[in-house]
């Protein structure tokens, strides 16, 4: 709250002790040079620069990016490894059920639709349940980040939320091209003659 002088006198029947000043500088001045003298010259405590607090906190964001990139580097490698091995297990549990689709004339497209289409379904229930735990895990990440001289807020871009659906499905995919070569591979005669 900022008050005049007479305001706070009129209010408080005493005049304000002045503790804290603001000082914006003219164009072309040196800020260092003009805070070295305000420190010297009026029994400043201390003085602190806007400019360089912006810029420092600047680089601290720009270094958060790089972290921020690489939690999503290894989040989706955890994603393809756990898509890769569901989808892999899946296949290796069914291989006379895709062998029998195979001998009875299905396509390869056919048969790769018919195992993958649950993969892509999972996938979809997997990003509708996992999108409000990631807001919920957002903000109590948040609320735990406490600094005294910074407040860092929560809010998220409504674009967040379709990058995460689009790089959810994307990974998807990625799986299912994959482990197509693996359902080309499977010996009909052999997957058939098995024994369960």
């Amino acid at each position: 709250m900022y008050l005049s002088a007479d305001t706070f006198a009129h209010q408080w029947g005493r005049e304000p002790e002045y503790k804290t000043a603001y000082v914006n500088f003219a164009e072309g001045i040196d800020e260092h040079a003009a805070a070295a003298v305000l420190l010297g010259a009026y029994d400043a405590v201390s003085v602190k620069i806007n400019d360089d607090m912006r810029t420092r906190v600047g680089s601290m964001l720009d270094s958060m990016d790089y972290v921020v990139l690489i939690v999503l580097v290894f989040a989706g490698a955890l994603s393809f490894i756990v898509l890769y091995n569901l989808t892999n297990i899946s296949i290796t549990e069914r291989l006379r059920e895709i062998a029998t689709l195979k001998v009875l004339g299905f396509y390869s497209n056919e048969a790769a639709a018919y195992v993958f289409r649950e993969n892509l379904v999972l996938t979809g229930i997997s990003a509708l349940i996992g999108l409000p735990m990631g807001i919920a895990l957002l903000r109590y990440a948040m609320s735990q980040i406490k600094i005294s001289s910074m407040y860092f807020g929560c809010r998220l871009a409504p674009l967040s939320y379709l990058w995460s659906i689009v790089l959810t499905f994307a990974f998807a995919f990625v799986v299912n091209f994959f482990l197509s070569f693996k359902l080309e591979r499977i010996n009909m005669a052999e997957s058939l003659k098995a024994i369960e």
